[in-house]
């Protein structure tokens, strides 16, 4: 309990001031001029490390500020909403999947989706690795670690060797 007092007391003391300077020192909203609601706009979104920059050290928070820009909430949702679109109009630039296949993260190819291990990732779309790629991985290096075992002295289950 007192961990949170002390973490909700330098939030306030550290945090919010640096905030606040910055937003004051960097103007209203690019877009509409206006002073209330202020919030960080990265420029390019690619770029960015993340949105938390407030409790990071100078040099660090001052690389990332450099990329961002200030906007109010409403034209930072416009511009969110135009950059979205922006994105959506290169999907048919996208590689899609064939029919039946998926992606192999692992091997870097096309598998069918029943040779993907775990059923409850191909159900949400999340193919990492095929059992090819998986055994493989997996595989690798069993015996030699078994054999450096047995010869370092340890027991090891020799059936399997």
């Amino acid at each position: 309990m007192k961990w949170k007092v002390a973490q909700k007391a330098w939030y306030e003391r550290v945090v919010k001031v640096r905030r606040k300077e910055w937003f004051e020192k960097n103007g209203p909203c690019v877009d509409c001029g206006t002073w209330e609601h202020l919030e960080l706009d990265h420029v390019d979104p690619k770029t960015k490390i993340s949105h938390a920059v407030w409790s990071w050290g100078d040099r660090k928070r001052t690389i990332e500020l450099a990329k961002c820009k200030v906007r109010c909430h409403g034209c930072h949702l416009e511009k969110t909403k135009r950059d979205l679109r922006e994105m959506d109009a290169n999907a048919p630039m996208r590689i899609v999947d064939p029919p039946g296949m998926a992606w192999c993260c692992t091997g870097a190819h096309f598998v069918p989706i029943e040779d993907f291990t775990k059923n409850r990732a191909k159900r949400r779309g999340i193919q990492t690795e095929c059992k090819y790629c998986r055994s493989k991985t997996r595989n690798t290096g069993n015996r030699n670690t078994k054999l450096r075992r047995a010869s370092a002295g340890e027991m090891v289950d020799t059936i399997r060797l």
